[in-house]
Order: C-alpha cells, then sequence, then structure tokens
C-alpha cells in the first residue's frame, strides 16, 4: 500500500517532467537548436509542475476517493486543466485591456476596437485545443505511472485489478 501512495504522489512530478521532455523533443525534432529545446524545458516544466499541483492533485484526490479514478476521467480531466486556465487568462487579459487597441499577426488582425476578430477567435482556440491536447497527453503520463501498476492483460484487454 506505500508503494501505491507513493507512485500515486511521484505522478505528480514524473507527469509535468515527461510532457516537457516531450516537448523538447517535439523541438528537436522541429529543427530547432538543441540549446534553444533545453532552456524551454525549465519553463515549461514549471507551467507543467503547476498545473499538476494547482489543479492535478485536487481533482485525483477527489476522483479517488469517490472511487471513480478512471481513464476516461482522467484523460477529461487533464484537458480541461490543461484549456481551462490558459483560455480564462487570454479573457482576463482580454478585458482588462484598453478598448480602443487593437493587434496584428504578421499582416492579420486579431482584435480591432477591444473585439476579436475571426482570425482572433481561430488563434485562441488553436491556443485551447494544444493546451487540452498538452495536459491530455500530461493526463496520460500520470495515469500509467500512478495506476498503470494495476493494470494486467486479461485475454488480449487490459482490465484493472
Amino acid at each position: 500500500m506505500p508503494v501505491q501512495r507513493l507512485r500515486f504522489a511521484l505522478a505528480f512530478a514524473l507527469a509535468p517532467a515527461g510532457l516537457s521532455g516531450l516537448l523538447c523533443g517535439l523541438c528537436l525534432v522541429s529543427g530547432d537548436s538543441t540549446k534553444n529545446c533545453m532552456w524551454a524545458f525549465l519553463p515549461t516544466f514549471a507551467v507543467t509542475l503547476g498545473h499538476s499541483l494547482v489543479f492535478g492533485v485536487p481533482v485525483a484526490i477527489k476522483f479517488r476517493f469517490a472511487k471513480s479514478l478512471t481513464l476516461r476521467k482522467t484523460l477529461l480531466a487533464g484537458a480541461l486543466i490543461g484549456s481551462v486556465p490558459i483560455t480564462v487568462l487570454l479573457a482576463c487579459v482580454q478585458l482588462a485591456a484598453s478598448h480602443h487597441d487593437w493587434y496584428q499577426l504578421n499582416d492579420t488582425m486579431l482584435e480591432v476596437n477591444g473585439h476579436l476578430t475571426v482570425a482572433g477567435w481561430l488563434v485562441r482556440l488553436a491556443i485551447s485545443t494544444a493546451s487540452a491536447v498538452c495536459g491530455t497527453v500530461g493526463a496520460a503520463i500520470w495515469w500509467v505511472v500512478a495506476v498503470g501498476h494495476r493494470l494486467t492483460i486479461v485475454g488480449g484487454v487490459r482490465e484493472a485489478r
């Protein structure tokens, strides 16, 4: 039993490290320099660790005590934990900004007079979706570390013991 608790707790640090390593690996594969990718690991790890501890721990403990810790719920929670904070942050930044501001990316206007354009909404959607995917991958890594030891293969299908 103490080993299971240790795995459960350790997963909250290993999942962010694994996700950060995966993102840095993608950075390397994309052709960026090794130095840039290694420097990107620390802030990425800090953000993912913060999400894991601030949002993930309470959700996982709630699911565990309710005896409803399933892979589906874990992945859904990971997607929400990944996407909701950045979406709320971007909305707050827009509310705090002056309503007479505008900004653009290259030649594409994203906001005019404090209102997002279609391109601005699409950029927000892309950021939220990418964050949700990262949260889901982090949750999958967490699941493998925290719960994966209880899975066995029975008749070609993985079942929890």
